[in-house]
């Protein structure tokens, strides 16, 4: 992998690389080209899980419910003779995209800001709680809502909670909308996802209840059976029979690519991050698929690790 992202950087295909494999807190692969491992990288919708951190913390200490509908933090947007279906969203609606609101669409809903910048979501395709669709919209939301509530920002909420008690230092929020425009280094993801391994606790403190951190493999409402794979609370699950084999997420933005994986039975980190060069787009796509089979075979050859810190 280290030769493949060298000759992709010296034909101009990608910027810079990293690739990460830890095991119970051991570093089995690392490959840094350009990138360190302390080196803030975009990691588009990888942001999605920080968000979902936030918001089940704000749950931990009782602010907010799963269950609460979103009319209730937002009275003056949504109105319940206005949702399809007469079924009003709820807050975990919008943590699994549940929510029936489409990725993109030509009819607005309502009409939000955060920081800087204005969103119109559009409106809904299906019943909440029916159907799963990706949609950022959910997740900007999500971090308005946080405003909403504890009249502070999901960044400064997050910087407060999270960053600063993992000792995260190299991060940039300035782009950061709750549903992508994170930038964070690979170093700091490891924290963030140790944390997650840990059941919430980071170097004896603990920053989140266990039972909130095993909310993230939730399975959504309409879910009647147990599928092998399904959107959670802010990652993608995937499992064998009862078990839970890896939570994940990938990012992939305008020039950039970004994959994670936890692996909790394992206890065990994998992540692959990638900027391009802006030059040749198919070929940085083809090398992204490339590299994420050769991370997993890798990773398959591991066979001996022994059971993680956490399990469902």
């Amino acid at each position: 992998m280290s030769s493949l992202i060298r000759n992709s950087i010296n034909s101009q295909v990608i910027k810079s690389g990293y690739v990460g494999i830890f095991i119970k807190d051991q570093s089995k692969l690392q490959i840094n080209e350009v990138y360190q491992r302390n080196t803030p990288v975009p990691v588009a919708s990888i942001s999605k899980p920080f968000t979902a951190f936030s918001i089940l913390k704000l749950v931990d200490l009782g602010v907010i419910k799963l269950n609460d509908p979103v009319a209730r933090y937002f009275p003056d947007l949504f109105e319940f003779r206005n949702m399809k279906g007469g079924v009003e969203i709820t807050v975990r609606d919008l943590l699994q995209h549940t929510s029936g609101i489409p990725y993109e669409g030509k009819v607005a809903m309502v009409k939000i800001s955060i920081g800087k910048r204005n969103y119109v979501i559009p409106n809904q395709v299906a019943i909440a709680g029916t159907k799963f669709i990706y949609s950022n919209y959910n997740y900007r939301l999500l971090a308005k809502l946080v405003e909403k509530t504890i009249g502070q920002s999901l960044s400064d909420f997050l910087i407060e909670n999270l960053f600063e008690p993992l000792d995260i230092v190299d991060y940039n929020l300035e782009s950061f909308d709750g549903a992508a425009g994170l930038e964070i280094s690979p170093q700091a993801i490891y924290k963030f996802s140790k944390m997650i391994l840990s059941g919430g606790v980071w170097e004896g403190k603990r920053l989140i209840s266990r039972k909130k951190i095993k909310y993230f493999v939730k399975p959504p409402r309409f879910t009647k059976t147990k599928p092998i794979s399904y959107y959670g609370i802010g990652w993608t699950i995937y499992r064998t029979k009862n078990k839970i084999e890896f939570l994940t997420h990938k990012g992939k933005g305008d020039y950039s690519h970004s994959v994670l994986k936890i692996y909790p039975r394992k206890a065990a980190i994998s992540m692959l991050f990638t900027l391009q060069t802006r030059k040749n787009p198919k070929k940085f796509n083809q090398l992204n698929t490339i590299l994420e089979q050769k991370l997993e075979k890798y990773f398959i050859q591991l066979d001996k690790l022994e059971e993680g810190s956490i399990k469902k």
